[in-house]
């Protein structure tokens, strides 16, 4: 990609300023490769004659102003190249441009705002890094496992609404074992993702009958919350008596049962992914589920070094640390960047698209009206 720069300020076509001083900026650098080579004056006031003799300071600091700025709006340019918005940053669209340079300003001006108001950090990282258990897991490579994972989605036009949802459960290699029927109806569904955990546990139902390990993308906490009942008593139905081999496997979680009394304002997840990057596990923590009097034990895990932490969540309140190492050896034959490829297939089967909802639509003839307005860019 090539993109040139005037240094004019109004965000013309040629270009938008990154500080002016009349930089130009050529090229974009794409992942791997150099930063942009710069024409015209470096630094404020260089298209004017030097002095003849002498050095003047002022000189020396703005040009090392104009090269760091430079080196940073480069990165950015990247950063949007890779994101396939390069001609937002750069060239004449001062309404989304503009916005975003407002925006990257404001974020490094408050990084040490934002960083204070985290609380007692240090010291809930220290007590994060007490209860870390350093453990590399070995690789138990028993097949027997399925991933199961659910999905949904809608489209709507004028109260016309169209919504689909499935679940499925894969094996680590990519095979569907048991398919949920999609389900497709038109009209509305308040309780859209209640469908999706009735079809979701139907499906763990059934890998439950034929596998020896059973991961559910999402956590058990979840479906405690959620107001189907029906859903919440089928779950428990099925986990009681497979606490160990039924898991539930999210990527994010935002509960701060373990660190809320340190005055933590961020989720216990956010604390243990920057305590260290060691593989290994938190300490087991049993904590009652909302609405009922069972017990989920949860844990934070990374399954090898520097790998994305993942939270564990089993039913029952005697999950043991040798349960948690026998569970990790097991997930540590079939993860992939530190997530069990059971799960990433299940979730790439199943996964309802807004693409998918929109090449169904014209079958139906009921959302897409003649005359309707185009889309504002």
């Amino acid at each position: 990609m090539r993109v040139l720069g005037d240094g004019r300020r109004g965000g013309e076509r040629g270009g938008q300023a990154l500080g002016g001083g009349g930089i130009r900026v050529i090229g974009v650098r794409e992942a791997g490769g150099n930063l942009p080579r710069v024409d015209g004056p470096r630094y404020p006031g260089a298209d004017r004659a030097a002095p003849e003799q002498g050095h003047s300071p002022h000189r020396g600091r703005a040009r090392a102003a104009a090269q760091i700025t430079l080196r940073i709006a480069a990165r950015l340019a990247a950063r949007c190249a890779w994101r396939g918005k390069a001609n937002d940053f750069y060239q004449g669209d001062p309404a989304r441009g503009g916005v975003l340079n407002d925006l990257i300003r404001q974020a490094v001006a408050s990084k040490e705002r934002v960083v204070g108001s985290l609380g007692r950090c240090d010291e809930i990282l220290e007590e994060a890094r007490r209860r870390w258990t350093a453990h590399e897991a070995p690789r138990d490579e028993r097949p027997g496992t399925l991933g199961v994972d659910g999905s949904c989605n809608s489209i709507s036009y004028q109260g016309v609404e169209l919504w689909a949802a499935t679940a499925v459960a894969a094996t680590p290699d990519g095979r569907r074992e048991i398919v949920i029927e999609p389900r497709m109806e038109v009209g509305r569904n308040p309780s859209l993702h209640d469908t999706m955990r009735r079809m979701e546990a139907e499906a763990c139902a059934r890998a439950s009958e034929i596998a020896e390990l059973v991961l559910v993308d999402g956590s058990l906490r979840t479906v405690f919350i959620a107001d189907d009942e029906a859903s919440r008593n089928e779950v428990m139905r099925l986990v009681r008596g497979n606490e160990t081999r039924i898991i539930f496997v999210s990527k994010t979680s935002e509960v701060d049962f373990e660190f809320g009394e340190m005055g933590s304002v961020a989720g216990d997840m956010w604390y243990y992914g920057r305590a260290g990057g060691e593989a290994g596990f938190s300490r087991p923590l049993a904590k009652r589920a909302p609405r009922s009097s069972a017990q989920i034990t949860s844990t934070y895990a990374r399954i090898s070094r520097d790998a994305p932490l993942i939270k564990i969540e089993m039913l029952g309140g005697g999950i043991t640390e040798r349960d948690v190492r026998s569970l990790l050896a097991r997930l540590a034959a079939q993860c992939a960047g530190g997530y069990p490829q059971a799960l990433r297939q299940a979730h790439n089967l199943c996964t309802v698209t807004g693409e998918d909802m929109a090449r169904i639509v014209p079958f139906l003839g009921i959302i897409s009206p003649v005359g309707a307005r185009a889309v504002l860019q």
